[in-house]
């Protein structure tokens, strides 16, 4: 009767009538909890946050010293971000300069969203009946993009993941889950974690990419009653403290074991609950997963070569377009 829902999912699911509105709970839990928007299908409440996570700069601070950086002065901008990823490059193949996802489902479009966003771009419109990937501010990132592969190593994020566990790459972005591996294995790495970079001095934002582990009640559920008690159970301030010592998670969802010095003195943590206020989702829509399918054959069509950036932001905005037409349009014409 209560189920964990990736947020990707949530609105598919609202849309097809398989979930219980939970818009009261909503307005009764609204203020103690953060990560509300991604529940949030047609103006209704049908999930509730349970389990958040984003993504980092990991910093290997020794390679910065072998290259000659300053581990202590981490890239702010974007073009520091690049030129500092060429100068550890050149310690191939013994180490990179960046980790870049491969064409790995499910995960590439999360390392490009957080460029698209900081610039300022977004992939749907508000009212979510255009793609509006195709824009100036979707260049500027997919080309920054692209130019960023050029200076590391394309792998899966496990693959990647390992790799900087080893000491094998200078930069890697990455969640939560990496740093308590790292921890639990008792490494000596010499590693530090930032925030995103900002596109230029005084322009765009930090964004990154915020995703997570969502508590729904399923509509033909024999005992929603019991279901919201258990969720309320789950959901207090002990049992969420609890779920982030078990799982490593710095970002918990409930705002008061946010304020656990736990959190907030640890120097990993600190940066992820920053990094968490600045970062963003993929817009709820019951088509998500298909539209995050055609996002990736463009970064993909971008990253590989086998497109020109305007023409891969052009098809696939085309692509997605046609989603949102069909799912816009009248049952008759569907």
């Amino acid at each position: 009767d209560l189920l964990e829902l990736g947020s990707d999912w949530i609105a598919e699911f609202a849309a097809a009538g398989a979930l219980t509105d939970l818009t009261n709970e909503f307005s009764k839990l609204q203020a103690e909890y953060i990560g509300w928007p991604q529940s949030i299908y047609a103006q209704r409440c049908w999930a509730m946050p349970w389990y958040l996570s984003t993504r980092v700069l990991y910093q290997n601070d020794s390679i910065m010293r072998v290259v000659g950086l300053d581990p202590g002065r981490p890239p702010i901008v974007w073009d520091e971000l690049r030129d500092w990823a060429r100068v550890g490059d050149r310690g191939k193949p013994d180490f990179y300069g960046i980790g870049i996802n491969s064409a790995e489902r499910h995960r590439l479009y999360k390392k490009f969203l957080p460029f698209l966003w900081a610039a300022g771009g977004d992939i749907l419109s508000e009212d979510k009946t255009q793609c509006i990937l195709n824009s100036e501010a979707g260049e500027r990132a997919m080309r920054f993009y692209v130019e960023l592969c050029q200076w590391g190593i394309t792998e899966k994020q496990s693959v990647l993941d390992e790799m900087f566990m080893s000491g094998k790459l200078m930069y890697h972005m990455s969640g939560d889950w990496l740093s308590a591996r790292i921890r639990d294995a008792g490494l000596s790495l010499q590693y530090s974690v930032h925030m995103m970079p900002f596109p230029a001095p005084g322009e765009g934002s930090q964004a990154s990419f915020a995703g997570g582990e969502y508590l729904t009640i399923p509509a033909a559920a024999a005992e929603p009653l019991g279901a919201i008690k258990l969720a309320r159970h789950l959901l207090s301030s002990k049992n969420v403290f609890n779920l982030c010592i078990a799982t490593g998670n710095p970002t918990p969802v409930h705002i008061k074991t946010g304020d656990n010095p736990y959190f907030y003195d640890d120097p990993v943590g600190k940066i992820f609950m920053r990094q968490m206020l600045e970062s963003l989702a993929p817009p709820v829509h019951p088509r998500w997963v298909d539209i995050e399918a055609e996002l990736e054959w463009g970064i993909e069509q971008a990253q590989y070569g086998k497109l020109p950036v305007p023409d891969a932001l052009a098809q696939t905005c085309e692509r997605i377009q046609k989603i949102l037409a069909a799912t816009n349009a009248p049952p008759e014409e569907k």
